[in-house]
């Protein structure tokens, strides 16, 4: 990645950044130390996936699909040694390592860690991050540059396939003449597959089968009201339940999927061209499974890119007070809707070339 004429920072800014990741560090440290002296008090989503993952992983414990183990099979069975082995060391990797990743990501740039999306993310314990090196590697990577062991990132997206999805096929698509790089991935795919399938034979089904929540941090909620309007479902909290009827799911995927056309044919119109910033942030406001920490895989494309930092952390100003009233981080869907409207305004690309890392 190319550093030349790299802008020099004052030595105040300097200062704030290093200050801002001491603090970081500080607090993760902190929160991390508490989760491991005090009794079952891991952070929320890891604790879920360790129960979850104990279940799976002993046979004479009876595993079975419902409103908090939801995670794809393949999860449990990939985390069955290191979980089974060591759970604290786990959690120190599991939480360590998202946070430098991201630092990573944004050049150095503290000012990442008050991304909300990152924060809740991290609160959480959330397993979003895996698949932060696939969306990454699908920023940076030029097609002369990628290597046929490139295709082993491919396997992440088991852990999250509603939303790694999305890199997978573009990945796919525009290195599909790198025969190497796509046999590679789907090998890879098909070696992390096998164990659970070994392991619970009918866990695809029984995944497909409990029905995932819709969240409000997606334009394709506003589908409730068609829902309701056509008499459909019972009320919009039924609508987004852990288990929504079939018919209500329908409509809401296709009110998702009538936004993402719309706003794919405008901005196409108004750019001429459709870039993978734009195809991610249509998806991030048309998936109605988005939740609002999984908004970190908007990171690889706004960390080392200054307007588009600057631009995100100023809409985080209303998402944390809304946070900070009401504990919900729902307003998270403010940063993409900017972000998307700024593709749709600032047609200049000057404002999109990957900013300068941060020299110490």
């Amino acid at each position: 990645m190319a550093t030349n004429n790299l802008p020099v920072f004052s030595r105040w800014f300097l200062l704030l950044n290093t200050l801002l990741i001491v603090i970081g560090v500080g607090l993760l440290l902190s929160y991390v130390g508490l989760s491991l002296t005090i009794a079952d008090a891991y952070p929320y989503d890891y604790g879920i996936l360790l129960s979850g993952t104990q279940a799976f992983c002993q046979p004479e414990l009876a595993f079975e699909y419902n409103s908090l183990w939801l995670y794809p099979a393949p999860f449990y069975s990939t985390m069955c040694l290191p979980l089974g082995l060591s759970p604290p060391l786990t959690l120190v990797l599991w939480m360590l390592i998202p946070f430098f990743l991201v630092l990573i990501l944004s050049g150095r740039r503290g000012l990442i860690l008050l991304f909300p999306p990152f924060f809740i993310h991290m609160l959480l314990g959330q397993s979003t991050w895996l698949l932060l090196p696939l969306f990454a590697y699908a920023v940076w990577i030029d097609d002369k540059q990628v290597r046929w062991w490139h295709g082993i990132l491919g396997a992440l997206v088991v852990f999250k396939p509603h939303i790694g999805g999305l890199a997978l096929v573009w990945l796919l698509y525009h290195h599909r003449r790198r025969i190497g790089f796509v046999l590679t991935s789907i090998i890879s795919i098909i070696l992390v597959l096998i164990p659970a399938f070994v392991m619970l034979p009918s866990w695809l089904f029984d995944w497909l089968g409990n029905g995932r929540s819709f969240k409000l941090v997606s334009m394709a909620n506003i589908g409730v009201i068609p829902v309701n309007l056509l008499g459909v479902g019972v009320d919009a909290e039924n609508a987004l339940a852990s288990a929504p009827a079939l018919s209500d799911q329908l409509i809401i995927y296709g009110f998702g999927a009538i936004c993402a056309i719309i706003l794919l044919v405008l901005l196409y119109w108004r750019r001429g061209t459709l870039t993978w910033y734009d195809w991610v942030l249509v998806f991030c406001l048309a998936n109605p499974l988005i939740h609002d920490y999984d908004l970190i895989i908007l990171i690889p494309f706004i960390g080392l890119f200054p307007f588009r930092l600057k631009l995100a952390m100023l809409v985080a100003i209303p998402v944390w007070a809304y946070a900070m009233v009401t504990g919900m981080y729902h307003a998270s869907i403010l940063i993409t809707i900017v972000l998307l409207m700024s593709r749709l305004i600032v047609v200049d690309e000057a404002t999109d070339k990957i900013g300068a890392v941060v020299k110490w």
